[in-house]
C-alpha cells in the first residue's frame, strides 16, 4: 500500500508540473516530451523501470557507425559480435564500475534497504559512511509544491 500511495503522489506531482509548466518555465518549455512525463509512472509500474536500458546506452551508441538505419546497424553489430565470440554482448552492471568519493554527487548512494549512505571518509579502500533513512530527508523545494 505504501508504494501505491507514493506512486499516486508522484503521479499527481507530474500532472501538476505538466499542467503548469508554461507558467513556471515559459511557452518554449511546452514541448511533447513534457507531456510524455505523464506516462513515466505507468511505465515504471508496468515495466519495472522507465529507463531499463539507460545503463546500456554507451555500449549501444558504440555499435552505430552512421546517422541512418541505426536499428539495423545495432542489429548487425550484435550479430557480428555473437558470430565472432559465440555469445551475446553483455553490459557491465553499473555497480561494477561505480566510483565513490567524499564530495560531490559521487558521495551518496541509495541502498536496497531504503537508506542513503553518504561517504565521509575513504581510507585504504575502506569507506566510512553516514546512513540516513528516506523519511529523514526534507524536501528541497516547498513552493509551488514539495
Amino acid at each position: 500500500m505504501q508504494d501505491a500511495d507514493r506512486l499516486c503522489k508522484e503521479t499527481s506531482s507530474l500532472h501538476f508540473l505538466v499542467a503548469n509548466c508554461e507558467h513556471f518555465y515559459g511557452l518554449e518549455f511546452v514541448v511533447y516530451n513534457v507531456w510524455g512525463l505523464l506516462h513515466i509512472a505507468d511505465d515504471v509500474q508496468y515495466f519495472g523501470s522507465s529507463f531499463k536500458y539507460e545503463n546500456c546506452l554507451q555500449t549501444i551508441k558504440r555499435l552505430v557507425r552512421g546517422a541512418s538505419n541505426t536499428m539495423a546497424q545495432v542489429t548487425k553489430r550484435l550479430h557480428e559480435y555473437e558470430s565472432v565470440h559465440g555469445a551475446p554482448l553483455t553490459v557491465n552492471s553499473p555497480m561494477s564500475s561505480m566510483k565513490l568519493s567524499r564530495s560531490g554527487r559521487d558521495s551518496v548512494v541509495c541502498l536496497n534497504s531504503g537508506r542513503f549512505a553518504h561517504v565521509t571518509k575513504i581510507d585504504n579502500h575502506k569507506l566510512l559512511c553516514s546512513l540516513y533513512w528516506r523519511r529523514m530527508l526534507h524536501p528541497f523545494y516547498t513552493k509551488p509544491c514539495h
